[in-house]
């Protein structure tokens, strides 16, 4: 590198420099104790050595993560009486649930202090949504039926299972009450982040 070549990287150096403090210079009066501690107050318990701003990035990026678009499609009505004795019983295993409008059959059985589910796209219904995520909720007043998003929060989806190409996909959850109330009348729809 020549000498003027370098003369050059460190004029652009300089002008950087310069650059940066006219920018934190232009920065408004810092915050007071009494703003800092309120602050502090809201962020979540320092892991290790995090500075504030690691704290604020992980806070965003949870919230973030959290929240889902929920675009419900179809739900299911349990018609037929459970016989059995618990508090909150599941369907038949032997019999597939079958959504009201024909899109989606849910099959349910359950092993160990889990739940298998199963749900097929049928019909034409299996090549519009083969390779989607799919959420299943327990209906609510939040429930406007088919058609507009809802942002929900992860927690709120009781499972999120990814069709195959084929439509269909299963999963394994945990046994839980939250689970066995949804699947008194589940609403299946299609889960995208954000």
């Amino acid at each position: 590198m020549t000498k003027i070549e370098m003369s050059r990287l460190e004029e652009l150096a300089i002008w950087h420099e310069l650059e940066r403090l006219l920018t934190i210079m232009s920065v408004d009066k810092p915050m007071s104790k009494d703003e800092v501690r309120r602050l502090l107050a809201q962020l979540p318990p320092r892991i290790d050595k995090e500075t504030v701003g690691d704290r604020i990035r992980r806070m965003s990026q949870n919230s973030e993560s959290r929240a889902v678009a929920f675009m419900p499609l179809a739900d299911i009505d349990r018609m037929a009486a459970d016989s059995s004795q618990e508090e909150i019983p599941l369907p038949d295993p032997g019999r597939a649930l079958e959504s009201n409008d024909g899109r989606f059959r849910l099959s349910i059985t359950s092993k160990e202090n889990k739940i298998h589910i199963l749900i097929e796209a049928l019909g034409f219904a299996a090549d519009d949504f083969a390779n989607k995520r799919i959420g299943l909720v327990g209906k609510g007043d939040w429930y406007p039926g088919s058609g507009g998003a809802v942002r929900l929060s992860r927690d709120d989806l009781v499972a999120i299972i990814k069709l195959d190409q084929d439509g269909d996909g299963e999963g394994l959850i945990d046994d839980r009450k939250e689970l066995r109330q949804a699947l008194l009348h589940p609403v299946i729809g299609v889960v995208e982040d954000g």
